[in-house]
């Protein structure tokens, strides 16, 4: 299913086997981040995926020096998720 920009690919059991961020680049520049830097070392990128009894939380995750930043990119109800 998509979520504007967001193309979040799920399993019948609800694990996320893929996201497609259309606009990467001007998405991470809304976010506060400057993607010619994070394109030098894509290796710093990272999905992350954790779900919880009422949601399920999909962000990107970019490694630096002080740690993990996640920008979140979408809480999905697991209502809304089939199983």
């Amino acid at each position: 299913f998509s979520l504007g920009d967001f193309i979040i690919s799920l399993t019948r059991n609800g694990k996320v086997v893929s996201l497609e961020v259309r606009e990467f680049s001007r998405f991470l520049n809304d976010m506060g981040y400057d993607f010619s830097l994070i394109r030098k070392n894509t290796e710093n990128l990272s999905l992350i995926v954790k779900p919880t009894k009422e949601i399920l939380f999909i962000g990107v995750g970019l490694n630096n020096s002080s740690g993990i930043k996640q920008i979140p990119v979408a809480n999905i109800p697991m209502q809304c998720i089939k199983h």
